[in-house]
């Protein structure tokens, strides 16, 4: 075969092929409206001659049947970074210094002693001793200044109280509430309540009621 005959037929294979290419995507861009008869009268006449050995998914552009291996992405085992590493050495290091502070004495070296028997009960004496001075001291001390009461209102009070006391000591037995204002001044009320006082203080005792009532100096008092 000559020159001439190789070219023209490899420019007639060219055009063949690009015929059918041509061919091929017109058919896949009318394949919604075309129909067996239609694809029948293409292969027959003069155009379609050249698509007889073209696979019917390749004109269409029919996805392959044959299953394509999904791309396998490599697995990358992370490694502990430097930071991790000295935070779990940490961590680890903080255990161990616990579970062996808990099992060491104390800082002293020698483990915390119970209180023996002997040592609860001298203790127990000596609150019962201190509560019992608590509870001896004398009554008529001086009460501490109430909220809402001045100082200056409070020495008056403290005044007018001693000098009560002072008329009913003075009368060396029993004295009514009449006798004693005659003395101290002020009104019935004020009278009434610096008695009330000395009487919960247990610096006077009270007999009888109403009008009989009468006050005495407590024997401890005298």
């Amino acid at each position: 075969m000559g020159f001439i005959q190789t070219i023209q037929k490899a420019l007639q294979e060219s055009l063949a092929a690009q015929q059918r290419a041509a061919l091929a995507q017109i058919l896949r861009q009318r394949a919604s409206t075309m129909t067996f008869d239609d694809l029948r009268q293409l292969l027959s006449s003069p155009i379609g001659r050249g698509l007889g050995p073209m696979r019917i998914a390749e004109a269409f552009g029919a996805p392959s049947s044959e299953p394509s291996a999904a791309p396998v992405e490599p697995t990358h085992t992370s490694k502990p970074t430097a930071k991790a590493k000295k935070t779990g050495t940490k961590r680890k290091r903080g255990k161990a210094e616990a579970a062996a502070a808990k099992e060491q004495p104390g800082a002293s070296g020698e483990r915390k002693r119970k209180p023996t028997r002997a040592k609860k009960k001298a203790t127990r004496k000596a609150a019962q001793k201190k509560a019992g001075r608590a509870s001896a001291a004398p009554t008529n001390a001086a009460k501490p200044t109430p909220p809402g009461v001045s100082p200056e209102k409070r020495a008056e009070k403290d005044r007018y109280e001693a000098a009560v006391l002072a008329v009913i000591r003075e009368a060396g037995d029993w004295i009514a509430a009449g006798d004693v204002r005659p003395r101290v001044g002020g009104n019935g009320e004020a009278l009434r309540l610096a008695l009330k006082r000395l009487a919960e203080r247990g610096a006077i005792v009270r007999t009888g009621d109403r009008s009989k009532t009468r006050y005495k100096i407590a024997d401890r008092a005298q």
